[in-house]
């Protein structure tokens, strides 16, 4: 998310740093660190505070900002330390890392909007029994983090993973367990849930009934490995925790690795991985002693395959050890071995799908015959086969093939839109079924619920996600049907598109396919909220100003004009809920003090959270006022936290500040 002057707020180029990001919020992001030199410093202090952080705890960034939270929530005062680069970090880290998060940096006006947590604070939740059998009823107790104490009741909310569960992807990896948990008189919350007979693997969050706060355990999500009949959990359930926790933490996913070698040392799935983890956290080749260990590891495991009964998983698992270590002879015997025991894997149809493929040059139509027959002999079910199959039909422009594949697409898990209209975008003459994909989508969108919501997010969070694909799912349908020739409906569309957005990297497209419409008018009012906007804007009235003059508009009137139109949007997007309790006691600069409750009044108030002993931080302040100064910021912005240190801080400074100054701090 861009704050309200254009850049991307603190927590979202903590989750940059983290690669916690969608890949359109990544390129969005990487797009303004291209040009934003003090975006650019802010990631690499994340990136040095992070590191640090997770040497030492493990957690990522924002828990540690929870956690400073939670200890003001309990009443204890919490200095934020600067972390000198040169010293040894220790359990302070936690603070000076929270900083970062809770940091303006420079001179621009960044503006961190303070909103619920969505991540746990010292929770706990435990099921029992913690290694169920398949079908079991699960006890489950939860200790709730603060933000979620005050509930009568709350809801744990899990995702099931089965052995023919697709792999996750956002954070939902099965099937929607629901359960209530009623609170008890000690505070805590106890509940029930079911397993069903052939779930593996499951992953859990805890929430608020209206979805406004999530506790996702530090972002690791609560997981519960069900039990086979030798007592050990299945391959697809390690699976499953491991692919829980690499797209949001890499650290966290080694250490699954690694715990999975100790635990189950006989599973190639937790070498294999260790080794992947290994080899890509080097940025020098690996001792030959490591290299030795593993290739003998492998070569024991693939012994221990052979001596007793060949399982699919565990083959599938040694070939893709045997390919991590650039065994490919080996990868292939061991695959041959898996297609005679299940020749619909997923791993035996990506290689006969890499065989058709292994002599360059070959006649499309040819290759197109070839995977007829893969599809043909498989179970249906393959992504890559129908990605590879669509887009080779493209290559051919063959169209009734295109059209063919394309149907099976829409039946296969796995492939987003997005992708499909990437592939398909060469061959203009889809266009009409283009759209017909893209409204489908459009209405499954405006018709989803909260069943479909990821486990890490707040209803908040999932309801901006929709409203954001939504809206780029518009801009490439008001795009294809402009390629079908259909102008009237390609101009409404954008018209949906005009009511929604005034970011300039989601007007700039439908800005051009006006024009190309020759619809002056309405690509005017687009262009509008580009010139508006502080930092895309002087770019803007230079790319369009032609298009202005030729419509007889006058640049400068039209930036007067649009200028103020900017103004009441950002004043419409400013302010958020707090999250400080209201009997926390709130100090301020001038030595007194009341509740947060008997301040802020309920009211929406946007505050900068900044480092009296950072460089630069009296600049930040003098830009901060000059902002609380306009006229269309009116109470919006109504108090500013600073972390000062007495024997840093210039507190008389401080106390001449118009905007009120709550100190964050420590005095003996």
């Amino acid at each position: 998310m861009m704050s309200a002057f254009g850049h991307p707020r603190a927590l979202t180029l903590s989750r940059y740093v983290d690669g916690d990001l969608s890949s359109k919020a990544r390129r969005r992001t990487e797009e303004h660190l291209g040009r934003c030199p003090k975006c650019r410093e802010t990631v690499d202090f994340i990136r040095e505070l992070g590191e640090a952080a997770r040497e030492q705890s493990g957690a990522g960034v924002p828990d540690v900002a929870d956690e400073v939270i939670r200890r003001g929530a309990q009443g204890e005062r919490v200095v934020l330390e600067t972390p000198r680069r040169n010293r040894a970090l220790g359990p302070g880290t936690l603070q000076a890392v929270a900083a970062i998060v809770l940091l303006v940096l420079g001179g621009a006006a960044l503006i961190l909007t303070l909103a619920p947590s969505a991540s746990a604070s010292r929770s706990e939740l435990t099921f029992d029994p913690d290694e169920p059998t398949p079908g079991e009823l699960i006890q489950v107790e939860y200790s709730p983090a603060f933000y979620l104490s005050d509930y009568d009741s709350l809801r744990l909310r899990a995702r099931a993973r089965k052995a023919v569960s697709p792999f996750p992807r956002g954070g939902v990896i099965g099937e929607l367990r629901l359960a209530t948990l009623h609170r008890n008189p000690n505070g805590t919350f106890s509940g029930r849930i079911r397993l069903e007979r052939d779930d593996e693997f499951l992953a859990a969050a805890v929430e608020d009934f209206e979805a406004q706060n999530v506790d996702t355990n530090f972002g690791q999500l609560w997981e519960l490995l069900v039990r086979t009949d030798d007592g050990s959990p299945s391959v697809a359930a390690l699976e499953g925790r491991y692919r829980t926790l690499e797209p949001y933490n890499w650290i966290l996913a080694s250490a699954w690795a690694e715990e999975v070698t100790e635990r189950w040392p006989d599973s190639p799935f937790g070498w294999a991985l260790l080794y992947f983890h290994i080899s890509r956290t080097r940025t020098e080749p690996l001792p030959d002693s490591v290299m030795t260990f593993h290739r003998a590891k492998l070569a024991a495991l693939v012994e221990a395959q052979e001596a007793g009964d060949e399982e699919p998983d565990d083959l599938a698992w040694l070939a893709t050890y045997a390919r991590f270590l650039g065994d490919t002879r080996l990868q292939d015997q061991l695959l041959d071995r898996l297609a005679e025991l299940d020749p619909n894997r997923r791993e035996v149809i990506d290689r006969r799908v890499a065989e058709v493929f292994s002599e360059p040059g070959q006649d499309p139509r040819v290759l197109l015959n070839l995977l007829e027959g893969i599809w043909a002999t498989s179970d249906r079910s393959n992504e890559l086969l129908v990605r590879i199959g669509l887009g080779t039909a493209v290559s051919a422009k063959d169209v009734n093939a295109a059209r063919i594949w394309l149907t099976r697409a829409r039946e296969v898990e796995g492939i987003t839109t997005p992708q499909l209209l990437n592939i398909t975008e060469p061959l203009v003459k889809l266009a009409p079924l283009r759209a017909e994909i893209l409204r489908a989508e459009l209405a499954s969108l405006e018709s989803a619920t909260g069943v479909m919501r990821p486990l890490r997010s707040t209803r908040e969070e999932y309801e901006g996600d929709l409203r954001s694909a939504s809206l780029q799912t518009r801009v490439a349908l008001a795009s294809t049907l402009v390629d079908a020739g259909e102008l009237a409906a390609a101009t409404a569309v954008a018209d949906d598109v005009l009511a929604m957005v005034w970011k300039p990297q989601d007007v700039q497209p439908v800005v051009n396919l006006f024009l190309a419409a020759n619809d002056t008018t309405t690509a005017i009012r687009l262009i509008g909220m580009l010139v508006a906007d502080p930092i895309e804007g002087p770019d803007a009235l230079k790319a369009y100003g032609a298009v202005l003059t030729a419509a007889g508009v006058d640049p400068a009137a039209f930036l007067t004009t649009v200028s103020d139109e900017l103004n009441e949007r950002v004043l419409s997007s400013l302010g958020s809920p707090r999250i400080l309790p209201d009997g926390l006691a709130v100090s301020f600069i001038d030595g007194t003090e009341m509740t947060a409750g008997d301040y802020f009044r309920g009211r929406p108030t946007v505050l900068l959270m900044w480092r009296a002993d950072v460089g630069r931080a009296v600049e930040t302040l003098d830009n901060f006022e000059t902002l609380v100064a306009e006229p269309w910021v009116a109470d919006r912005i109504r108090a500013t936290i600073v972390s000062a240190r007495p024997e840093t801080a210039d507190l008389e400074e401080l106390k001449r500040r118009v905007t009120p100054v709550i100190l964050d701090r420590e005095y003996e």
